[in-house]
Order: structure tokens, then sequence, then C-alpha cells
């Protein structure tokens, strides 16, 4: 499967059409719950971090909040799960603006942000169009704190917005961290570098999980999509090098732990 959300929705009713078993490494829009019998995922909904964002940001008394989001399923999953959640602990979203894909120039959308006066900006990104974000936000003399999705962490982040990321807050599943990895991502962490003369970041682990359901369900003797399907079913629990897999009746891997990271120096 593909690692972002709306590629992967679009693939699930063919994949439900011919029966082939779909496993996303890191699509975590709220829908592809629904997406069919034969969609997976590795990676948890963003139900998960759309509800550590909101409880963070009531936890600092951030009472006013604006939400900057790409157009996208990922973008509008996410800032609908924030703004539910906040408004219901108390916060109060003063305005939700969304930016198309492939846009550069976000200066119109900082000007209504700074306007409104929010105590935080929550900002459904990618790493890219964050970076963008955080340096024309910072030439615009706007101090507003933002917070930031899962997406966001990677090193080109902090290479692209240089000072202008410092104090970004973003929540993130802590189940595969290069800085304390266990001896079996030690492991995979050497074997990656080897063959790509790089180390792996979470998209990697999680691309690498994702093949491991299926390849443990072949090992079983399935071959056909639907037997791939049932004996992921029937297993539930797999051990990848991001620690325990566990699906739930819909395909959605839960119990993972998430933490808030903040870019400091």
């Amino acid at each position: 499967g593909d690692i972002v959300s709306a590629s992967t929705l679009a693939m699930a009713p063919l994949a439900e059409e011919r029966r082939v078993v779909l496993i996303a490494p890191s699509a975590s829009a709220p829908a592809i719950t629904n997406a069919g019998d034969y969609v997976f995922r590795v990676w948890p909904s963003d139900l998960l971090g759309g509800a550590a964002a909101p409880d963070w940001a009531r936890s600092v008394r951030a009472d006013k909040a604006a939400i900057l989001h790409i157009a996208n399923e990922y973008g509008l999953g996410l800032a609908t799960a924030f703004r539910t959640r906040f408004e219901t602990a108390g916060g109060r979203v003063v305005s939700v603006q969304s930016y198309a894909q492939d846009q550069t120039d976000f200066r119109a959308n900082l000007i209504r942000v700074k306007a409104d006066s929010p105590h935080m900006v929550y900002l459904v990104s990618y790493y890219r169009d964050a970076a963008l974000v955080l340096k024309q936000a910072r030439e615009m003399g706007l101090a507003t704190k933002f917070l930031g999705a899962t997406a966001v962490e990677s090193p080109d982040l902090l290479t692209l917005a240089g000072v202008a990321a410092e104090g970004l807050v973003y929540p993130t599943i802590v189940d595969f961290d290069p800085s304390n990895p266990s001896a079996r991502q030690r492991e995979f962490m050497d074997e990656f570098t080897a063959a790509y003369g790089k180390p792996p970041v979470w998209a990697s682990s999680h691309a690498y999980d994702a093949a491991l359901v299926i390849i443990e369900a072949m090992r079983s003797g399935a071959r056909t999509g639907n037997e791939i399907r049932s004996a992921i079913n029937s297993r539930r629990v797999f051990e990848g090098v991001t620690g325990t897999i566990r699906f739930d009746d819909q395909g959605d891997v839960v119990d993972k732990p998430v933490v808030m990271k903040t870019v400091r120096g």
C-alpha cells in the first residue's frame, strides 16, 4: 500500500473488488477504518494523534486555536478530530483554513491567523509545507506557537525551516525511536543503512512491517488474497521492528504509544 491516505483510499475499492490485501504503512485518515475488509494499516488512525494534540494544547492552557490544514483526506481528518476534541474540552477554534497541496505561499493564510490572535496554530501538513509555513510566519513576525502533526517529523524539516522550526510541538508514535533502539531495531537500522546508504526513518520501519505482516501470513500457507486476509485476521498479533502490531476487527493497528516532541536548538 501507499504511505499516504488519499491514494490508499483510492486504491481500497479496487482491493475490495479484486480481493487483494492492501496494507498501508502509514496512511492515517480515519476513513480508512471503514475502507473495506481487505484493507489494513500498521500505523494508527489520526484519531489517536488527533486526540493527543488537542489534549496537549488544553494542558498548556491554550483556549483559542486556529487550524491550517492541507486540503486532502489526511488534512481534513486531523483538522476535524482536533476541532471536535479541543472544543469538547472547552477550547474555541477561531478559524479553519485549508490550502492546496502544491501551495508555496502561505502569507494570506498567516495574515488571517495573525488577525484572529489564537493562542496556538494547529498545522496539519507534511514536512515540506510545514517548513514554508514556519519560515513565512517568522518573516511576518507571527509569534503564535505552532502545533504540528506527526508527518512533520523529518530531518529535512529542520534543514528546510532552520531556526523557524524552533518551538514546534507535534505528537508522534514512539514504536520506532532511532535514538533508543531495541536489539532488533538496531539490526534493522544497520542493514537498512548498509543497503541504502542512509538510516531509516519512521516510514521505512513501518513499510518494512507492512511487508512483514503479509510475509508472515504467507508463511502460514496463505496464497490467495482471501487466504492472506483470513490468516491476518486469525492471528491478529505480529512482532515487527516497530514492536507489537495488534490489529482490531477493522484492520486498524491499536495500542500504539504517543508522545509529544518539541523542536529545540
